[in-house]
C-alpha cells in the first residue's frame, strides 16, 4: 500500500506555527467588519447593543421574519444569534428556532422536576370545594 509523505515537525516549529494561526485567527476577527451582513444594509454596528455585533445583524433586521443574506432568504435566531437558511426551522412568528426551543424547554422540565423532588411530591393536592 501507498504510504503519504508526512515530514516531521519539531516541536518548536509547529508551536511557532501554531502561535502564527492564533495570531492570524484573532487578528481576522479584529478586523472583521463590524457591519450588518444583510445584502443592501451595511450599517455600521459599532453602536449597536453587543449582542448584535456578536450575531453581525443590526437591530432592524434581527426583527424581521426574513431577511436576504448572500441571495438567499434567511432567518435571525434569537438564541443561537445566526441566520438560517432553512425558514422551516421556525414556528410561526417566534425568533428562536425549534432546537433551541426544545432544548429550552427541557431544561425547564428538568428544572421543574428537580423541584417537586426536593419538595417532595411533584403534585399539589387540592382540597375539594365546600
Amino acid at each position: 500500500p501507498a504510504r503519504s509523505f508526512r515530514p516531521r515537525v519539531t516541536g518548536t516549529l509547529l508551536q511557532a506555527w501554531l502561535d502564527s494561526m492564533e495570531e492570524t485567527v484573532a487578528r481576522k476577527r479584529l478586523l472583521a467588519p463590524r457591519t450588518c451582513r444583510v445584502d443592501g444594509c451595511g450599517r455600521d454596528l459599532a453602536e449597536e447593543k453587543q449582542f448584535y455585533r456578536r450575531g453581525r445583524c443590526c437591530s432592524d433586521h434581527a426583527m424581521l421574519l426574513t431577511v436576504v443574506v448572500l441571495g438567499r432568504p434567511h432567518r435571525f435566531c434569537q438564541k443561537c444569534c445566526t441566520f438560517h437558511a432553512d425558514l422551516s426551522a421556525f414556528d410561526g412568528t417566534k425568533r428562536s428556532c425549534r432546537r433551541r426551543l426544545a432544548e429550552h424547554n427541557a431544561r425547564r422540565q428538568n428544572d421543574a422536576r428537580a423541584f417537586g423532588a426536593r419538595r417532595g411530591s411533584t403534585q399539589t393536592k387540592r382540597r375539594p370545594p365546600a
